[in-house]
């Protein structure tokens, strides 16, 4: 869980069938990442302290796709990053956990000029727990 399959039948994740075909990144290799055992275990373990399970594993997602992350400006990767969004509910859900319509923050970006497009420069401040996403959905039991 999550397949290409799943993604593209999902209605919320159909609307990000424009992110499947960027090939800047391999979206089915965002996939893998979530389908991951260990992955699972860490957003799980994250979701029970209430805290946005993203936090949990968004190190070392971001360590796997820092070049596209890091290579573009903010504007381009936010589908990306709304896609990321979209797997993680995905996978939340499927785990047996509901969205609460609450975010948490994950960093706050460093201060840039509008409308900057120098790639890497919409990043959050160092020591945030995100470089590159700013709030998570944060999920609850079902």
């Amino acid at each position: 869980m999550p397949t290409l399959k799943q993604f593209l039948n999902d209605r919320l994740a159909r609307r990000f069938r424009d992110v499947l075909g960027d090939r800047r990144y391999n979206f089915e290799h965002v996939l893998g990442f979530f389908r991951r055992d260990d992955i699972h275990r860490a957003l799980v373990a994250t979701a029970t302290r209430g805290e946005a399970p993203l936090a949990g594993v968004v190190a070392e997602f971001e360590a796997e796709f820092e070049p596209f992350l890091a290579g573009y400006d903010a504007h381009t990767t936010t589908r990306f990053r709304q896609a990321v969004g979209v797997v993680l509910c995905m996978v939340m859900t499927s785990l047996g956990w509901q969205r609460t319509g609450r975010k948490r923050s994950l960093g706050a970006r460093l201060p840039v000029a509008s409308r900057t497009t120098t790639p890497s420069a919409y990043r959050n401040r160092d020591g945030d727990a995100s470089r590159w996403f700013s709030s998570s959905e944060i999920y609850q039991q079902a």
